[in-house]
């Protein structure tokens, strides 16, 4: 969900379509510390991005690595323990990764039902509007 939002929130911001972000300096990519990579978004994650106008159901999940935590100008992740296992395996990755929500923690909603996907959805959104609002000025106060 966060990696559809960052996107339908960039090419909000930047008045742009979903594959022009990169022209503007914006790659935007979601991968999990604990995820099985190719696997599809769950039916109910399906459902809340379909609410919000966003497709995501050609999206398939990928384990983070090493070298896409080298290569990232920002990482966000939802809690502290997927801090921590950033941080182990980059520890020169500390300036650059950040809690998406602050100090929040956002839970992970596998597992529960669509009531819980959408309070989840519902922070992800906040918080990342927040983020995104902050790192578009920055970009744009340095161009």
């Amino acid at each position: 969900m966060a990696e559809a939002f960052c996107r339908k929130y960039l090419c909000e911001k930047l008045d742009c379509g979903v594959d022009e972000t990169e022209k503007f300096g914006y790659t935007v990519g979601s991968a999990g510390v604990m995820a099985v990579s190719g696997m599809p978004p769950s039916a109910e994650v399906v459902t809340i991005c379909s609410g919000m106008g966003i497709d995501v159901t050609g999206y398939r999940s990928s384990f983070l690595g090493e070298e896409e935590v080298r290569e990232s100008d920002y990482i966000f992740v939802m809690s502290g323990s997927h801090l921590s296992r950033v941080l182990e395996m980059c520890p020169d990755a500390a300036e650059k990764c950040l809690m998406l929500d602050g100090e929040n923690e956002i839970t992970d909603p596998i597992g529960g039902g669509i009531d819980v996907y959408s309070m989840c959805a519902q922070q992800i959104d906040r918080a990342l509007k927040e983020r995104m609002s902050d790192i578009c000025n920055e970009n744009s106060s340095s161009k």
